[in-house]
């Protein structure tokens, strides 16, 4: 519990008794969605709520749990569309919940955001949060995009509050009628959770795990690093990411991949095939902890179709990385254009190339631009400071 006793200090300030004897609920779908709420689960915690934490089977997330305070109650759910395995899911969140009898519950991602929140309105939960972490239908069309619109528009109807996670997302929202003028919830300005900047910095032992990867990927000192760090997923714009890499290679220059492959949205195997054939691209698959990446990089490319506030890019901004990002939802937020990174229009590979180039050419660019990252999120997106506001949205809500 030590790991967390920094938080608990910031968190003094915040009354517990607003969320004394709380009992809440978080869900999200996958294991991986539970760094979403690092930190904020020992927050609600040490504000004297009584935290249960479902999501799927996963020893990290019960050994997160425990760390943390919270209860973990595994849940057997996919993220791709299953009714048989849906149904199941369904009636084990709702028997949970039955058991916890909690008086908020806080579903976030698609299928734990639709399921948990069938289930508590079902069940009366008087507080009931879906947190919109992005709209998968905005890279969709046609029935696909109907059907997902419709499955998203259940979830936000069977709650009571919807938070999203950034102020253009609740904008496209709205403008996609997913919720009506007027509705929706972004808390303080923005993400899930903010990022642990102490730990995301420059500091010796971090840039010294940036150089022992750039020497275990044969990656010179002096060589330019581009970082694509995220799913690899067709939305995340991996073919922008091969088209815009043939424009930028060249000598002393590398393309680092990082990330898992999204069986729910693969990219076209001839993208990946581009990508895996360069001798000058190098994939290192899923990351425990990005610092030691964002060190070996110097510049981040985020070529994403649709977001819903991309956390990677403020990781790469607390480590004083510049970052090239579409005008994507969620990423208008998450930079600052021609201050904090350079944004480009959805699907120009072209413009992504020119933007690569700008920052790959000047050094000065990319130090001042990282800079100004580092203090944007010092300033907004720290941990502390969004997991105290969560705490402080909850009060409001069960007052």
């Amino acid at each position: 519990m030590c790991r967390f006793g920094r938080l608990r200090r910031e968190l003094r300030r915040v009354k517990a008794s607003g969320l004394a004897g709380a009992r809440i609920v978080v869900a999200v779908t996958s294991p991986a969605s539970a760094d979403f709420y690092a930190g904020q689960l020992a927050a609600l915690c040490a504000a004297g709520a009584d935290v249960s934490f479902l999501a799927s089977p996963s020893d990290a997330v019960a050994r997160q749990c425990e760390d943390e305070g919270a209860r973990y109650v595994p849940i057997d759910m996919e993220r791709a569309l299953s009714p048989l395995r849906d149904a199941r899911a369904l009636a084990q969140i709702s028997a949970a919940i039955a058991r916890l009898r909690p008086d908020l519950v806080n579903a976030g991602t698609p299928k734990a955001g639709l399921l948990g929140m069938i289930a508590a309105a079902g069940l009366r939960v008087p507080v009931r949060v879906h947190t919109l972490h992005g709209l998968r239908y905005e890279a969709s069309s046609g029935v696909r995009r109907r059907a997902i619109w419709m499955a998203q528009r259940a979830s936000c109807a069977a709650a009571t509050h919807v938070v999203c996670v950034s102020r253009s997302l609740r904008e496209r929202a709205i403008a996609t009628h997913l919720l009506g003028v007027g509705e929706g919830s972004v808390i303080g300005d923005g993400t899930v959770n903010g990022v642990d900047s102490e730990r995301l910095r420059r500091s010796a032992s971090v840039l010294e795990s940036g150089r022992a990867l750039r020497l275990r990927l044969d990656v010179a000192d002096d060589a330019l690093v581009v970082g694509y760090l995220g799913r690899l997923a067709g939305d995340k714009g991996i073919r922008e990411l091969a088209k815009a890499w043939r424009g930028v290679r060249g000598a002393g220059r590398r393309l680092l991949v990082a990330g898992e492959h999204d069986d729910t949205d693969p990219p076209d195997p001839s993208d990946l095939a581009v990508l895996e054939a360069a001798s000058d691209v190098s994939f290192i698959g899923q990351l425990a902890d990005p610092a030691s990446f964002l060190a070996a990089i110097d510049v981040l490319v985020l070529p994403t179709r649709r977001e819903g506030f991309p956390t990677v890019v403020l990781e790469a901004a607390a480590m004083e990385r510049p970052v090239v990002a579409t005008r994507a939802t969620g990423c208008v937020d998450a930079v600052i254009d021609e201050v904090t990174g350079l944004l480009v229009p959805i699907g120009d590979a072209a413009a992504i190339t020119a933007a690569l180039e700008r920052y790959l050419g000047d050094a000065a660019l990319r130090a001042r631009h990282g800079e100004a990252g580092r203090a944007r999120v010092l300033e907004r997106f720290t941990r502390e400071r969004v997991q105290g506001a969560v705490v402080e949205f909850y009060q409001q809500l069960l007052a």
